[in-house]
């Protein structure tokens, strides 16, 4: 066993020598010198011969001399994360030296058969005192600091923990003579000292397999973190979010955004990591540099994703800005819009008035070709009185709040297909099961008047059919279809037909202000639907759907289609 724990020291000093290169740490030193201190002394007690001498009574000494500083070097490598106060130094520093001096002096040290003089045994309570005392200070301060940290710093302090704890006890059996102590006694004197070994390992440089299990509720919070940055929406909410897991992820004691980055002091160790605009600072507890190393790594990759996150929401914000802001200036437009129509209303009716006094008091003085440009500019200010009613009616929807109830469409198309009659009395209406839509009536009146007259108008001949049909999405949505056999409307006209004022066909050709289907879309989008024109072997199909929020149950069937 005393060479097993020689190899065990020897390589744990030669490790943790390693990690002092490497880090160039005051704690690393440390525990390179608390290590090397236990594997000189594994390696002097190899030579201590078995039949003591002068000689050998004066090797023994030089070798409890060292094993007293083990627990000053431990206590060194523990204090060097956290220091405690001056007297606690102190403390340790002279319980050391009082045991060094009483080991000088203690003339003798008795056979392992034979009888402890009182002396010796007081002698040897305090060399253990000493040893356990400090092991055991050590090994709480290890434990109690572990907590709060993450899975694998705090599971590596709990190694170095128990192994201190280990080594504090390994000595204990000492005060019991040899020839007195009990098989198990013994047993767990030669075990202690390599199994400590062993947990410090395991703190200094735990395997890779065994940090992938003490990471893994860290990696499932840092999911669940990711999860909910994806679900921010703001600069704000991200920073909430992120900002206290970042703390926790180091076991740091505070995490920030700043506009500058900001450095460590002799008090606190900060890490600032550049991030979009800025700076995501951590201060890191006391044992989070050496023992959250790969912990640090997992912060610096969740930065990158927080800095794809910002820009996001940047984007996001900018967006909702200029939403805001084309809300704001298209709810002007609207409004100014309805104020010149309401206003050129007044002259208009004047105009077409004194137009009439006119041709009645002077139409024979005028003679014909006064009368034939009074009917031209009676026409033309009939068009305006026309136009700005449509503007007026355009205007209105969805500024001016009206009452919404459930419109059954079937009724409504019958309705509309019996008004459509007078002005085409060719035309025919054809409708299939129609849903019933929650929305103003009056509004889905515009609707299907405008749709079904502008098919009848404009679709090339007075004998046209127009087709209406619906058809009910999983997503409990509505498609209802408006389907002419006229000419059509070529695709690359179809999203201008909706644009106000556009008209596909010369004003003196067919009569209408070119307002009729911006009016349909924006009635359809109030209800939260959309409206089109999609391809048709023939003539022209409409299609209008409504969300399923605005559908209701009807009392006869429709036709259910994926």
């Amino acid at each position: 066993m005393q060479y097993v724990n020689l190899a065990l020291f020897a390589g744990l000093a030669l490790l943790c020598l390693s990690m002092a290169r490497r880090t160039r740490t005051e704690p690393a030193r440390w525990a390179a010198a608390t290590f090397g201190v236990l594997g000189l002394i594994s390696l002097a007690g190899l030579a201590l011969p078995d039949e003591p001498d002068d000689v050998s009574a004066v090797a023994v000494k030089v070798v409890l001399l060292g094993i007293l500083l083990y627990p000053v070097a431990l206590y060194r490598f523990s204090s060097s994360f956290e220091r405690l106060p001056r007297r606690a130094d102190v403390v340790v520093v002279a319980m050391a030296a009082a045991v060094a001096v009483a080991t000088i002096a203690v003339p003798r040290f008795p056979d392992d058969d034979a009888t402890r003089p009182w002396w010796f045994q007081l002698y040897a309570i305090a060399f253990l005192a000493d040893w356990a005392g400090v092991g055991a200070v050590v090994a709480r301060r290890l434990w109690r600091a572990g907590r709060g940290l993450p899975g694998v710093a705090r599971n590596r302090m709990r190694m170095l923990s128990v192994g201190a704890a280990g080594l504090a006890l390994a000595l204990l059996p000492g005060l019991v003579p040899p020839a007195d102590q009990p098989i198990a006694l013994k047993i767990v004197a030669m075990v202690l000292p390599p199994a400590s070994a062993l947990l410090f390992a395991l703190g200094f440089a735990p395997p890779m397999w065994l940090r992938t299990i003490w990471r893994r509720p860290d990696q499932a919070a840092l999911r669940r973190v990711e999860l909910q940055l994806i679900a921010a929406d703001n600069r704000e909410r991200v920073l909430a979010t992120v900002l206290p897991h970042v703390a926790a992820l180091v076991g740091g004691i505070d995490a920030s955004f700043s506009d500058v980055a900001v450095a460590s002091d002799d008090e606190t160790s900060v890490i600032s990591i550049p991030v979009a605009d800025g700076y995501l600072v951590v201060a890191s507890g006391p044992y989070s540099p050496f023992f959250g190393s790969d912990e640090l790594e997992m912060v610096r990759s969740l930065a990158a994703f927080l800095e794809l996150v910002l820009e996001r929401t940047t984007l996001l914000e900018a967006e909702r800005v200029a939403r805001d802001a084309a809300e704001r200036t298209s709810a002007e437009l609207e409004t100014l819009v309805y104020g010149i129509s309401h206003d050129l209303k007044s002259p208009v009716i004047s105009l077409l008035g004194y137009l009439e006094y006119l041709r009645e008091d002077h139409g024979e003085a005028i003679g014909p070709d006064g009368l034939h440009y009074l009917d031209r500019m009676e026409k033309a200010a009939l068009y305006m009185q026309e136009l700005l009613s449509d503007l007026l009616e355009l205007s209105r929807v969805g500024r001016v709040a009206v009452d919404a109830t459930d419109v059954d469409l079937l009724h409504l198309v019958n309705d509309v297909s019996i008004d459509l009659r007078s002005k085409f009395p060719e035309a025919r209406v054809e409708a299939g099961d129609l849903p019933v839509i929650h929305m103003n009536s009056s509004r889905a009146r515009q609707l299907f008047t405008n749709l079904i007259e502008n098919a009848a108008r404009h679709g090339g001949r007075t004998d046209i059919t127009v087709r209406l049909f619906s058809a009910i999405r999983d997503d409990g949505s509505a498609v209802v279809s408006v389907v002419d056999d006229g000419v059509g409307i070529p695709q690359e006209y179809r999203e201008k037909a909706f644009g106000i004022f556009e008209r596909l066909s010369p004003r003196d050709s067919s009569p209408g202000t070119g307002i009729g289907l911006a009016l349909c879309r924006k009635i359809v989008e109030t209800t939260g639907g959309e409206v089109g024109i999609i391809d048709s072997p023939v003539g022209t199909h409409v299609r209008i759907i409504f969300p399923s929020d605005a559908v209701r149950p009807a009392a006869r069937p429709l036709i259910e289609v994926s």
